[in-house]
């Protein structure tokens, strides 16, 4: 999805993301891949409901703006020692750091229509979040997305939003012992580790597993982002809850899926406000996809049965979801972040 078509000149980092994203750590024979896919789904869906907020409500703003970051800030793992050294949130990003993008690319990247790029770029530099640099190219404007109020306030937001998804992922019993503690940060605490300091750096890394989530769900759905988008959320709400009882996490611990009789259903209203969509989208979206036979719909609301997750299309979906969460905890262990917390004890708060 993030690859660009050859016609269009040089390679950007949308193309080294792309290449990027076919790398695979593994995983530990201990951890549940599905109940750990569906932790690292709600923080994918989470972290774009607060990004939607943030651009003003507008979820294709909002993955637009994404796409635009993604695209201007090389967050790959090779970068991650130039990104401590530059992201402190009282330091901006230096101009230069950005890499401006065409909205040709990102049209590609998300696969919108090139006028609706065209039109959410535009209502982005009235925000404030991106320009145009001389060459006519989009980029994302670092001092506004580092320094202003409501881009601090998001971050700390993130901050936060990253505590209580280390912490989901630790009550599904992921196996954090393999990360060593981070090096390069003192003193030794936790507390100072993942705090507003390395605010940016967390804030970024985040981003590249939100964009890596969002290729995926393009790629499964034919291009349809949303759909995706529907679909998955559905799939969240059915079998999340599951894994939080006693009896899911015997689940976990034989690696097993939830039961379609253990899947909770979901009305399409509270569907429509947990994607953030007007009702009525939500509504052909789920429409179309009981046509397809992706999910089951009753008098007590929608589940997507597990029968359809086994198809060939979906037989890297959960294995994927595992190894972006294992790349980002990756990620930020090399940031500096400890889980030492995580192995045993409390799990801690965010210090501001």
């Amino acid at each position: 999805m993030l690859a660009l078509s050859a016609s269009m000149g040089r390679v950007t980092n949308l193309d080294q993301f792309k290449a990027e994203r076919k790398v695979e750590l593994g995983k530990a024979s201990t951890d549940s891949p599905e109940a750990v896919a569906v932790v690292s789904t709600t923080f994918l869906l989470r972290s774009i409901a607060r990004m939607t907020e943030f651009v003003g409500g507008d979820i294709r703003k909002a993955i637009v703006f994404y796409a635009i970051w993604m695209a201007s800030v090389n967050c790959n793992a090779s970068a991650v020692t130039n990104v401590r050294r530059l992201c402190g949130v009282d330091t901006a990003l230096p101009v230069d750091v950005f890499r401006p993008v065409s909205v040709m690319a990102i049209s590609a990247s998300v696969n919108f229509p090139y006028e609706s790029v065209r039109r959410y770029v535009e209502k982005l530099k009235l925000q404030g979040l991106c320009s145009r640099a001389p060459s006519g190219r989009i980029r994302i404007d670092g001092i506004a997305l580092e320094q202003e109020q409501e881009s601090r306030a998001l971050l700390n937001s993130n901050l936060d939003h990253t505590l209580t998804f280390l912490s989901e992922l630790r009550s599904v019993e992921f196996d954090f012992r393999r990360f060593a503690p981070g090096s390069g940060m003192q003193p030794q605490s936790f507390l100072s580790k993942i705090n507003s300091s390395i605010g940016g750096s967390v804030m970024r890394a985040c981003a590249e597993f939100v964009m890596r989530g969002v290729d995926m769900m393009s790629e499964h759905y034919s291009g349809d982002l949303l759909l995706g988008l529907v679909h998955v959320t559905i799939w969240r709400e059915n079998v999340g809850p599951f894994f939080n009882k006693a009896e899911g996490r015997g689940y976990i611990a034989r690696r097993e899926r939830a039961p379609n009789e253990r899947r909770r259903p979901i009305s399409v209203r509270r569907l429509s406000a947990s994607v953030g969509l007007p009702f009525e989208t939500t509504r052909r979206y789920v429409s179309k996809l009981q046509r397809l036979g992706m999910v089951q719909v009753g008098k007590k609301g929608v589940i997507a049965p597990a029968e359809v997750f086994m198809h060939p299309r979906y037989a890297d979906a959960v294995p994927r979801h595992y190894n972006n969460t294992v790349r980002l905890i990756h990620t930020l262990s090399r940031l500096g972040v400890s889980f030492a917390e995580y192995c045993s004890g409390d799990p801690p708060r965010c210090e501001r």
